[in-house]
């Protein structure tokens, strides 16, 4: 778009730019006199022009929806300033989250649109707290908020994604990607305002956590996580103010949590780890608020505790423990920071 002064203003008169628009194309800007009297209001005029050329202004705030949204992303885009869910479930066999790759178009939305919701790009309505609210979509592209505020909550439920999502430094609402298949997820160092959950998610990939902060609690209940032959869960100084809450996970690689600090309790309950003759937990110099409750928890590789503080109980009724030629549990320095009540209990082998 050009913006072009008149050539000449006649004596007494105030300039006036002239706007290379058609009429009726954009209201606004047929509705106002973009006089030119002092230098602010100059700067403002142009700026203003440059609104209503774009269509980012209305009088009556109209929403503006790319034109080449497909079906599913047009019902998200719909459905987020009201919080509303969108199922694109077909509800039989096909659902099969290991074919999520497989799914058709019908399913597709692509992380582009999602990342545009998250970031405001559709006014919320009055009375309605918005988010982005999917079932059963496959997810394409990468969705990327790092280093952004994210004042929306993300909530998705046996969806696919076919690249490791990346909040990066971002500061979120809830984020829940729950019964979902991802390619990992790079959450270092976000902020987030609400709960981290990924309940009964297969991660094909690293979950990555490093100096994350979570004002809330973290979910792995029944997630399966698969490292390949590196790390599976890289926490290292995590901090959580509510619990972190694993119960039933299963990681095929290492968990680190070095310096973490968990307000609440550490749930390991039932858990099963396998790095066999490696360190498979390492919480060395983690600080937890609430005790740690490892009952049948399974596990392949050393744990260890080395200089950990526990305000509570440490608990591995019927655990198993295992590492071949090596050390199962390296507890040295461990400190429980209460008394009075029984600080360690182990029943099973």
């Amino acid at each position: 778009m050009t913006l072009q002064r008149s050539a000449t203003v006649p004596a007494g008169q105030s300039p006036h730019v002239a706007i290379p628009w058609k009429c009726g194309h954009f209201r606004l800007a047929d509705s106002c006199n973009f006089s030119l009297l002092l230098t602010i209001e100059r700067q403002f005029t142009w700026f203003l022009a440059f609104l209503c050329a774009l269509g980012t202004v209305s009088p009556d705030n109209e929403r503006m929806v790319p034109t080449d949204l497909t079906k599913a992303e047009r019902s998200v885009w719909a459905a987020f300033p009201a919080g509303t869910w969108v199922d694109l479930r077909a509800g039989d066999q096909r659902d099969d989250l290991d074919r999520g790759d497989r799914w058709g178009p019908e399913r597709v939305v692509r992380a582009e649109v999602i990342m545009a919701l998250l970031l405001g790009a559709v006014p919320p309505e009055p009375g309605c707290i918005p988010a982005v609210r999917l079932r059963g979509a496959r997810v394409e592209g990468r969705l990327d908020v790092m280093g952004a505020v994210v004042g929306f909550g993300l909530i998705c439920e046996s969806c696919w994604f076919d690249t490791a999502p990346r909040f990066v430094e971002a500061t979120t609402k809830t984020v829940c990607l729950v019964s979902c298949s991802l390619a990992g997820f790079d959450g270092t160092r976000m902020r987030t305002e609400g709960i981290l959950n990924f309940y009964q998610t297969k991660m094909r990939g690293v979950l990555r956590m490093d100096r994350a902060t979570i004002a809330g609690e973290v979910c792995l209940g029944q997630a399966l996580i698969d490292g390949g032959s590196g790390e599976a869960v890289a926490a290292r100084g995590l901090i959580v103010s509510g619990d972190l809450d694993c119960t039933d996970m299963i990681s095929d690689g290492p968990v680190h949590l070095p310096n973490a600090r968990i307000d609440g309790a550490a749930q390991l309950t039932g858990v099963r780890i396998s790095c066999p003759g490696g360190l498979a937990v390492d919480a060395t110099n983690a600080v937890i608020g609430a005790g740690w409750d490892g009952d049948r928890m399974i596990v392949q590789g050393e744990i260890r505790l080395r200089h950990a503080r526990i305000a509570g109980s440490l608990r591995l009724a019927a655990a198993r423990l295992s590492n071949s030629g090596g050390v199962a549990l390296g507890a040295g320095g461990l400190l429980f920071s209460q008394s009075g009540r029984k600080r360690f209990f182990v029943l099973g082998s």
